[in-house]
């Protein structure tokens, strides 16, 4: 999506911009990869919210879907998500046009905005230590170029760019719209009228603010706020711990890295410390599943001490602590009930 889909609909509208013989079949194939990408965001978030699975383990990240009428609320999700496609194409290509240096500057300026807030949220880093600054760096852009193209309502979550900065993108989105139909035009490029450049832009916004405005309301009620909420990564995996009685779902803190949930280690480690023999004694399902790459996630200081002498006794003098990278990167999807 990113290294494909957003650029190809970048060059493909600039294309139809300055060409002399515009076609509707050029047209036509610009709408359809809008759609295709549009669609392919919407089946991400669709799919992972809809899940029973995911409902179950995480049902404030998880279940604002409706339990009716999903059709129609699956279709809105594709027209939003390819309306937005369209108007960030039509802003870059438009400013591309303009001053190749201004396109730059402003998708420099934007990213560097996004950066700069998660930095103050303190809630900058994705990844394990050893991954951290480099990934995390990229990975922020890759989030931000997604949401910012194609209104991936899966990236509103407190894990990744929280609700209240995705309500912001939204709102800046289309503003560049707008301002990027006002450089053209005063720069003196021509061609395509300035008339029909600003009816094509407000008309883009106004279809755009209808579906989303369909859809903030089609949600479940009780979902509504996370569009504006500014829970952090720190505070859900505060709450993730906090707001539980399952031992399970409070486990999952270790999917999270340690300076998520730094004020709270001496709880946690009380936890694991009084609960640790009952799990080996019970041995319960989630335990026992995966145990490897669950006892590699949780440092030594949260195991009781003859326990992690028996389980260095075990993997001859020093326990397994190397998982996968897959594994190590991944941020836990449960939720507290």
């Amino acid at each position: 999506m990113v290294l494909e889909s957003i650029p190809a609909a970048i060059i493909q509208t600039r294309a139809f911009i300055i060409s002399k013989e515009r076609t509707t079949l050029a047209l036509v194939s610009i709408i359809i990869s809008c759609c295709t990408t549009g669609f392919a965001a919407a089946t991400m978030w669709y799919d992972f919210d809809t899940s029973p699975a995911r409902r179950r383990d995480c049902p404030r990240l998880a279940g604002a879907t409706p339990d009716t009428s999903r059709g129609p609320f699956f279709v809105l999700l594709v027209v939003s998500g390819a309306l937005q496609v369209v108007a960030k194409s039509f802003s870059s290509a438009l400013l591309f046009i303009a001053s190749p240096n201004y396109f730059l500057a402003y998708m420099a300026s934007d990213h560097a905005l996004y950066q700069l807030y998660r930095i103050a949220r303190c809630d900058y880093n994705h990844f394990p230590q050893g991954f951290n600054v480099p990934f995390s760096f990229i990975f922020r852009i890759i989030e931000k170029t997604v949401v910012d193209f194609t209104s991936c309502w899966l990236l509103r979550s407190p894990i990744q760019m929280h609700g209240c900065y995705f309500l912001f993108n939204q709102l800046t989105t289309f503003a560049s719209v707008f301002a990027s139909v006002y450089l053209y035009t005063s720069m003196g490029h021509e061609h395509l009228p300035a008339q029909m450049l600003w009816i094509s832009a407000g008309s883009i916004f106004a279809a755009w603010a209808l579906a989303y405005l369909s859809l903030v309301l089609t949600v479940k009620p009780e979902w509504r706020s996370s569009f504006w909420s500014t829970e952090t990564n720190m505070q859900y995996a505060h709450a993730l711990f906090h707001d539980n009685e399952d031992d399970e779902h409070r486990m999952a803190i270790f999917d999270f890295q340690q300076c998520k949930w730094e004020p709270s280690k001496d709880e946690v480690r009380a936890f694991t410390h009084a609960n640790w023999s009952r799990w080996k004694a019970e041995k319960p399902a989630w335990f026992g599943l995966e145990f490897d790459a669950m006892i590699a996630r949780v440092p030594d200081g949260f195991i009781p001490v003859a326990e992690v002498a028996a389980l260095n006794a075990a993997h001859g003098g020093k326990r397994r602590r190397s998982v996968s990278i897959i594994e190590s990167m991944r941020v836990s999807a449960r939720e507290p009930n």
